[in-house]
């Protein structure tokens, strides 16, 4: 028998179809998302909107150079000095495949200047209110297992401890093509 306009049976067929239409629009979202990331908020420096993107154009693959922005703003922080780091790690893989860091300004004998960012600018070095860009460029990796990665990212200041803020950067070769 043919299920009536109204019955139980169509109006789950109904929500079958638009359920699998809802989750087909949702994978290809994700499947076009270059990456996907989170943010543990800290106790200094608020988290915001994150570029990720290969340098002067190029795709995402082995030997490009990505460029990373995180901004966000300060919470009553008096930031003097400290370094942007970072690991890489690639699915599969038993140990991170890269890791590297940068000062958040330049600095000799004498200190820092906050008026010559290396990795992190504030717009207004005098505010512990300021909004910040945290900048990072980092070579792409060759694959040696999945093409799956996950890049840990995190400040930390002249405190030490706690982290300023810390990132997880999920991307692929697949995906991001």
């Amino acid at each position: 028998a043919t299920p009536s306009v109204g019955s139980p049976d169509t109006a789950v067929m109904k929500s079958t179809v638009f359920a699998v239409a809802t989750l087909a629009l949702i994978g290809a979202a994700s499947a076009m998302a270059p990456f996907t990331y989170d943010c543990d908020q800290q106790t200094y420096f608020r988290t915001g909107k994150m570029t990720m993107e290969p340098s002067q154009g190029g795709a995402w693959s082995a030997g490009e150079t990505a460029s990373l922005v995180l901004h966000g703003s300060l919470k009553n922080r008096d930031v003097e000095a400290g370094t942007l780091q970072y690991k890489l790690y690639e699915y599969e893989v038993q140990h991170f495949v890269q890791e590297g860091n940068s000062p958040y300004f330049t600095c000799d004998n004498k200190g820092c200047d906050k008026t010559k960012p290396i990795a992190l600018t504030l717009s207004n070095v005098n505010s512990k209110y300021s909004r910040y860009a945290a900048a990072l460029s980092f070579t792409l990796p060759p694959k040696q297992a999945s093409g799956v990665y996950t890049l840990t990212l995190w400040g930390v200041d002249q405190g030490q401890s706690p982290y300023d803020f810390s990132c997880n950067i999920h991307y692929n070769y697949t995906a991001s093509a």
